[in-house]
């Protein structure tokens, strides 16, 4: 049990029931467990751990079906002792998916949690028959309902206080709303809009900031209530709320302390900004308290909070928004920092990627007779994709692995790719086995993996005949076939040493001859919708006023 109680307190502050539940599944090894408020009719959890990703996919759908819930937990008979499936009767409280992920000796066990004679809810484990998921004994069982029964009173019996119809969704709906991919202000001004609209507060507003950061700018968002702002507040407030002088001293001043600051009368205090002052006069603000955001040992902002309400009623909705902080601060605290790691983890993978992009670029300069292929390739997979129902992130992943499918050729020796004259059969096995060698480049690159398949397998055919693994049909991924479309393509209507460039209409008939064989009918009978909407001779047309300019150039820098 002391590891159930040290797991369950990695936080600083009382467990949530989240953190209760993940330390009793792990610490007992149980297969799931959870905890059901009993309030109204909701037969909603508030706290789940399953051990498998196949029991949570199973429990999800049965709360979904709502053929599991609360009255599942209530039939478990919450005696605090442990059934056997095989004990069940007539029929196992759970729906037959479930079940059949259970054997007869899987036991479940159900406990009530109570304050004093008042019901707050129940906690439900079941484990399976192994030494190590043993049912726990009865004092350790009165333990992690005691336990359990604080979280709920901590956290969830609080935000009970707010409304009734709203009890356990603020929490939900806060925790979304911080970690949307929006920028920070603007979730911060959802936060603080949707705090007030629950707590019925003359307004509130939320500041976060790192005044000790270069890394981390100030941020705030204001709730706006009515025409109680004027523009003139509302730039004053911005302005000064997250100046760096004033994230100091508002975190200095509440320095030690993570409970509310309560000041009555606040417009009669003179440290007051006259235009604060003015404000709280018109708007017939009675108190005024501030509540400091605390993660850990660290301060990351304060609510500040406006109240119209007498001194009892502001109080009863202070103790919510003390209760929110925590919660908000942990939310804020890992959000800003996953944005600073995708920020960084951006930054690298652009520096990356552009490396990777000079390999393949160069790996094309070193063939003379291939031109700008690589980007005369990465217009055509962009026009095919959506044709071919890609998405836009598996287009960007397509056209990345496009212009790398020839990396190999940076390991092919100069004698053979530059040689005028025929290649004999070992020359020609050295040059197929450049598929391999650009998967060898590229296999510990941060990339995205469909390029090394591009990379691997652009040479290979729908009809099994191609190289280096002799793939067939289907088993070649689409984003595979589509480049060899483009490849080949592009290699017909391009001059080269031993043949004229071919007219677009001749290729396009090569595709459609080959389709089948060499090429997917999919992607080709695309390329022919492509084709017959005079996509492929803009891209044409662009490729060739592209080069008249390169040569305009060239002409130009030899008259100068």
């Amino acid at each position: 049990m002391l590891a159930v109680h040290e797991a369950a307190d990695g936080a600083s502050g009382n467990p949530t029931p989240q953190q209760v539940i993940v330390a009793v599944g792990k610490t007992l090894r149980l297969d799931a467990c959870g905890i059901f408020p009993l309030r109204g009719t909701d037969t909603t959890p508030i706290a789940l751990h399953f051990r498998t990703q196949k029991l949570s996919d199973a429990f999800v759908l049965g709360y979904e079906e709502k053929t599991v819930g609360l009255l599942s937990a209530q039939a478990i008979q919450p005696t605090g002792q442990p059934l056997r499936l095989a004990d069940w009767a007539p029929t196992a409280p759970f729906p037959q998916h479930i079940v059949d992920l259970m054997s007869p000796e899987h036991w479940v066990m159900a406990l009530e949690l109570k304050n004093g004679d008042e019901l707050l809810g129940l906690l439900w484990m079941f484990g399976s028959a192994k030494p190590q998921s043993k049912p726990p004994s009865e004092g350790i069982a009165q333990m992690i309902a005691h336990l359990a029964t604080q979280a709920v009173q901590e956290t969830v019996g609080r935000a009970w206080a707010i409304r009734e119809s709203e009890e356990l969704q603020l929490l939900e709906e806060l925790g979304t709303m911080l970690t949307q991919k929006r920028p920070l202000q603007e979730r911060l001004k959802v936060v603080v809009d949707r705090t007030q609209e629950a707590s019925g507060f003359a307004s509130v507003t939320l500041t976060v900031g790192d005044p000790t950061s270069e890394r981390r700018a100030a941020a705030s968002a204001l709730a706006l209530d009515g025409a109680s702002y004027s523009d003139d507040f509302y730039a004053w407030a911005t302005d000064f709320f997250c100046s760096r002088e004033q994230l100091i001293q508002t975190f200095q001043y509440h320095e030690g302390r993570k409970g509310p600051l309560l000041f009555a009368d606040p417009a009669k205090i003179t440290e007051t900004e006259p235009i604060h002052r003015a404000w709280m006069v018109e708007n017939a603000i009675t108190f005024y308290a501030t509540i400091p955001l605390v993660f850990g040992e660290q301060t990351l902002g304060v609510f500040r909070i406006y109240s119209g309400f007498n001194e009892q009623r502001t109080w009863e909705r202070l103790r919510v928004f003390a209760a929110l902080a925590s919660h908000i601060a942990a939310i804020i605290e890992s959000t800003m920092l996953y944005d600073q790691v995708q920020e960084a983890h951006a930054d690298l993978s652009a520096s990356h990627h552009a490396t990777i992009r000079t390999l393949a670029y160069a790996a094309e300069a070193r063939d003379p007779y291939t031109g700008d292929h690589l980007r005369h390739i990465e217009a055509y997979v962009r026009a095919l994709a959506p044709e071919l129902g890609l998405a836009d992130q598996e287009t960007e992943e397509l056209t990345f692995g496009a212009i790398l499918h020839d990396v190999g050729k940076l390991r092919v020796p100069d004698t053979i790719l530059l040689k005028e004259s025929a290649l004999d059969e070992r020359e020609w096995e050295i040059i197929r086995r450049h598929p391999l060698y650009g998967e060898e480049i590229l296999i510990h690159s941060r990339i995205p993996h469909v390029a090394r398949e591009i990379t691997r397998w652009h040479h290979e055919r729908w009809d099994g005949g191609g190289y280096p693994d002799g793939m067939r049909g289907d088993d070649i991924p689409l984003p595979v076939q589509i480049v060899t479309v483009a490849d080949v393509f592009d290699a017909l209507t391009s001059a080269r040493p031993y043949k004229p460039a071919w007219p677009p209409d001749k290729a396009l008939a090569e595709i459609l001859k080959n389709s089948g064989s060499q090429f997917s009918p999919r992607v080709a009978q695309a390329f022919r919708s492509l084709f017959e909407a005079g996509v492929v001779q803009s891209i044409l047309a662009s490729h060739a006023n592209q080069a008249d300019d390169a040569d305009d150039k060239i002409l130009e820098g030899a008259a100068a």
